[in-house]
């Protein structure tokens, strides 16, 4: 958990999602999926959210003083399934449970420009770095997408390749190596 100060003195506590953020970030993420260009967002439903709050991963929020939910960043743990990015580094089986994903990430207009997207990706990494299992942290991004694109550039990942994804997108899948 941590305070920054945004670029207009605003207060954001970025921290580890609980249940009661919910409905926090189902707005964040309805309100992306409305203004991102068309294929840059894919946004999820309500029970994966949930699922991702304790059970399949976990979700970094940016709150305001307020307590408004500024952005969110969701981490998923794909485990031995056919959608683990693993594959495309040639993990087969067991290996599949060292990869986690930088799932998705939105962050709303009014609080765009405070970094608050890199901030939630730090905070999620720290948390992985306690778990010392995920070797290899993966996710996706639409090619066009600069600003995400850069951000995840900015924490050390790389390009892997580009590929076609959620029903025919382009998708850069992005990686990135840990070692323990």
């Amino acid at each position: 958990m941590s305070v920054v100060t945004g670029k207009e003195g605003e207060k954001f506590l970025i921290r580890r999602a609980a249940a009661s953020d919910i409905e926090g970030i189902m707005r964040v993420m309805e309100t992306a999926k409305k203004l991102a260009a068309f294929g840059w967002f894919i946004s999820d439903d309500r029970d994966y959210v949930e699922e991702h709050i304790e059970k399949k991963g976990f979700i970094v929020t940016a709150q305001t003083e307020k307590g408004e939910t500024a952005g969110f960043f969701m981490v998923d743990f794909p485990g031995e399934t056919k959608r683990n990015l693993g594959s495309y580094l040639g993990l087969q089986g067991k290996e599949l449970n060292q990869v986690v994903h930088m799932d998705s990430a939105a962050v709303l207009p009014k609080y765009r420009g405070n970094h608050l997207q890199e901030l939630m990706m730090k905070e999620a990494e720290k948390i992985l770095d306690d778990k010392k299992q995920y070797r290899y942290r993966m996710g996706t991004v639409h090619p066009e997408n600069s600003y995400s694109l850069n951000n995840i550039k900015k924490r050390g990942y790389t390009i892997l390749t580009t590929v076609e994804k959620y029903g025919g997108l382009p998708r850069h899948v992005m990686w990135k190596k840990i070692d323990f």
